[in-house]
């Protein structure tokens, strides 16, 4: 397979890191959100953070997820990283394709579930058990998946386990 120049490789890095950011900046911004609203006081306010909560997981976090996702594809294939040359790489690879799975069919069905209520419900939706639940499960599972993308940062930076899978 043919495999991308110097240059080439250079702006697929660049646009990577780009959506890495975008990604960990989206999901930093949604948790202060989360927290920030449990100070509310007027009942328009929790429906205005919420609504600009689920802008950030729609264009900001998928943006960057699928972005990282795309570009990560691009660098396997590629470059001579491949998909599972080292350890690392499939940590990397296994867990990333794990938050976004996760993101999809978890988190942001919770989001659009605390928008929902929200939007019906204003200030009052802080005693909905079925918001509550929601808020429950993206601050406790938002903040899992943001340390585990600090995580993969990180391995990407120091490239641990250096031994070949296989």
């Amino acid at each position: 397979m043919k495999k991308l120049s110097p240059m080439q490789t250079a702006w697929l890095k660049i646009f990577h890191l780009f959506f890495v950011a975008a990604w960990l900046g989206g999901q930093m911004s949604f948790l202060i959100m989360q927290f920030a609203k449990q100070d509310l006081v007027l009942p328009a306010d929790i429906y205005a953070i919420i609504s600009a909560a689920r802008i950030v997981d729609y264009a900001v976090i998928v943006g960057g997820a699928i972005g990282c996702l795309i570009t990560g594809l691009i660098y396997s294939a590629f470059t001579g990283w491949g998909f599972f040359k080292f350890r690392w790489l499939a940590v990397k690879w296994i867990t990333t394709v794990a938050l976004v799975l996760f993101g999809t069919f978890f988190l942001g069905p919770w989001v659009d579930d605390m928008h929902n209520i929200a939007s019906l419900e204003r200030a009052a939706a802080f005693n909905n058990p079925a918001y509550l639940h929601a808020e429950k499960m993206n601050m406790v599972w938002g903040s899992l998946q943001f340390a585990l993308n600090i995580f993969l940062v990180i391995i990407s930076v120091l490239k641990p386990w250096k031994r070949k899978v296989g």
